[in-house]
């Protein structure tokens, strides 16, 4: 069963639940309050390492291929 990201409006807590995808849009009550909250957008992150074995993190990783760093995508950065 998959993890789902929950952020409680009331007290601002962010918390996880496994549950099943049929009832993943369901509001679920928050550990800390009790308040009903609904899914929220996972973060993650992601390090990888470069040819030579320096750690690039993600976000760079991601601007690199959208040409974030302002070159084109040319992985100039």
């Amino acid at each position: 069963m998959p993890i789902y990201e929950y952020l409680c409006n009331t007290c601002k807590n962010r918390f996880d639940k496994i549950q099943s995808m049929q009832t993943s849009q369901e509001k679920t009550p928050c550990p800390d309050c009790g308040t009903l909250s609904s899914r929220t957008l996972s973060l993650f992150a992601s390090i990888t390492k470069s040819p030579g074995g320096d750690r690039i993190p993600a976000e760079v990783m991601a601007g690199m291929e959208s040409g974030g760093c302002n070159c084109g995508g040319a992985n100039c950065c």
